[in-house]
Order: structure tokens, then C-alpha cells, then sequence
């Protein structure tokens, strides 16, 4: 957050191992199948491997234009994301609710002190 000094170059591991390892920020199995499935469809089969559901590793070129080039190609490659589980976050010092959009909401009714919400269903569509 303050900054930093570099004193010496960082060695670059993707171009001497001629690997690129690839962790999903959001690891699912699905979605990693997908991106290995989506790579080896692009660059032939045997260049992705899933190491577990969040860590992919590829078999890059050593050259640093091909290189450049792969990881352009890999850029702009469109995967389909895996099914997310529901997320419901409680903050009970604000009293805020946050979900993500796998959560599904069916008939119920909350109360607590004066407030009362209840879900009910009805078929049709809104417009804005």
C-alpha cells in the first residue's frame, strides 16, 4: 500500500520453466474444465492440465515472442463459467444483506421487532 523499492530484477519463471500456471480466482471444478477444454480446443491437445479446481498449468513457449504471442492467443479465449454456489452475506452491525445471483428466494416471511417482510410469488412479468 506504501510502495516499493525494487532492488533486482524478479526472474521470470513462466519463460524458464516454459510453463504458465494459471489460479482461478474462484475456484470451481466446472469452470476449470472448461478452460482446459477451451486451451487444448485453441493450441492441440496435452498444452492444459487441471492441477486441482483452481490451479491450471500450461506448456508455454521458451521464446519470448512466441511466448508473447500464446499468452495473447490465451487472452482471448471466451470460457464458460462453472455453476457458483449460493452466497448469502449478513452484516448485523449495518443490517445489510448482499447475495449473489445463484441464490434462489422462495415463499417465506421474516419478522424481527416492527419489520415484516414476506415473499410471495406471483406469475407474470414487470416492466420497467
Amino acid at each position: 500500500p506504501n510502495g516499493a523499492i525494487v532492488e533486482r530484477a524478479i526472474l521470470d519463471r513462466q519463460q524458464a520453466s516454459g510453463e504458465v500456471v494459471l489460479n482461478l480466482k474462484a475456484p470451481n471444478y466446472q469452470t476449470a474444465r472448461n478452460i482446459v477444454s477451451a486451451v487444448n480446443k485453441v493450441f492441440g491437445p496435452d498444452v492444459a492440465k487441471a492441477q486441482n479446481w483452481g490451479q491450471l498449468t500450461l506448456s508455454a513457449p521458451r521464446d519470448p515472442n512466441d511466448l508473447n504471442t500464446f499468452m495473447s492467443m490465451l487472452q482471448d479465449i471466451n470460457v464458460e463459467l462453472g455453476s457458483s454456489r449460493p452466497k448469502v452475506v449478513f452484516n448485523s452491525r449495518t443490517g445489510t444483506v448482499v447475495m449473489n445471483d445463484a441464490v434462489r428466494v422462495k415463499r417465506a416471511a421474516v419478522s424481527h421487532g416492527n419489520l415484516t417482510i414476506t415473499i410471495t410469488e406471483t406469475e407474470g412479468a414487470s416492466q420497467p
